[in-house]
């Protein structure tokens, strides 16, 4: 299909012009799935088509799209996205099938039972940099704009300075204290080392039996992930300062305003040496976004 006004202007931009190759053809044709190199290819992701006005008809022709990819690449894994339910039987040799209506109405139905589950979902679904409604007169608009920035990545408990000190310490024990220190939201765990019946799976809140090892992957949500955030260690002022004190998270407005010498608080463990002292920038809406995730991280972390 050719492509539309739309999306010829989003691949002319330089972050997806570098990355995104388009190549026009069909998957019912050998000769196009060879251009495409789909039997090198890592994932082969099939979209339901939103042209038709028939659901039924639209299943049908991706149900044969990704046919004709698994009989010419039978090794690489598939996404399947149809709008029946009815239909996932057809596609399930497929690594994942997500199914429009039935994931929608579940959506819906635990909105009952969890009231924002719902609006949750579609924001952490959505890209945003969280400046919506600023303009706005209204303070819940903000700060709703403000917070829908948040988003949910991961990194391994031993590369993070999030969730690195709480090696050795209880799941409940590191969400609670990482979304008190930075603003950060822990809702999830996958140990590297696993029962063979638990396959690959991530953990939602485990609880507090569950510890934190220096391999786990820790799913957090925040407003931006951990390696764009800056940090540095305040060498200077660990030396002029005693040791110890808790990390001291700096915001943007802040780093305007002529810095004084921080409040120390003596922590000091049985050696009598205490952390080194580290400056997080971080923008100034995090405290604020911590407000509107507090009711789903408390739900996380009691449940």
């Amino acid at each position: 299909m050719e492509l539309d006004t739309t999306m010829r202007m989003i691949l002319q931009v330089p972050i997806w012009a570098q990355r995104v190759i388009y190549i026009q053809g069909s998957c019912l044709k050998d000769s196009d799935l060879v251009r495409a190199r789909m039997n090198e290819a890592e994932a082969c992701f099939v979209l339901a088509a939103r042209n038709y006005a028939d659901k039924t008809a639209a299943d049908e022709h991706t149900i044969l799209r990704s046919w004709a990819v698994k009989d010419f690449a039978p090794n690489v894994a598939q996404y399947v996205q149809i709008f029946r339910p009815e239909n996932k039987l057809h596609v399930k040799f497929a690594e994942y099938v997500v199914c429009e209506d039935e994931f929608k109405y579940a959506l819906l139905a635990n909105n009952c039972t969890c009231p924002g589950a719902s609006t949750l979902v579609t924001l952490l679904l959505h890209t945003s940099r969280g400046q919506e409604g600023q303009q706005s007169q209204e303070e819940w608009h903000r700060l709703y704009g403000r917070c829908s920035g948040n988003e949910i990545y991961h990194i391994v408990l031993g590369d993070s300075r999030f969730f690195g000190e709480y090696e050795g310490k209880s799941f409940t024990y590191a969400s609670f204290h990482s979304h008190r220190k930075y603003g950060v939201a822990l809702v999830g765990v996958r140990p590297a080392e696993l029962p063979e019946f638990y396959e690959d799976t991530i953990l939602l809140n485990p609880g507090p039996r569950h510890i934190m090892k220096k391999s786990d992957t820790c799913y957090y949500m925040s407003i931006t992930k951990e390696e764009n955030s800056a940090f540095s260690v305040a060498n200077q002022q660990q030396a002029q300062a005693p040791a110890g004190g808790e990390p001291t998270v700096v915001t943007a407005k802040e780093e305007e305003k002529p810095q004084q010498a921080p409040q120390q608080t003596q922590h000091h463990g049985k050696d009598g040496t205490g952390p080194p002292q580290l400056i997080l920038q971080v923008p100034t809406c995090v405290s604020e976004c911590c407000m509107m995730s507090n009711a789903l991280y408390c739900y996380f972390l009691f449940c």
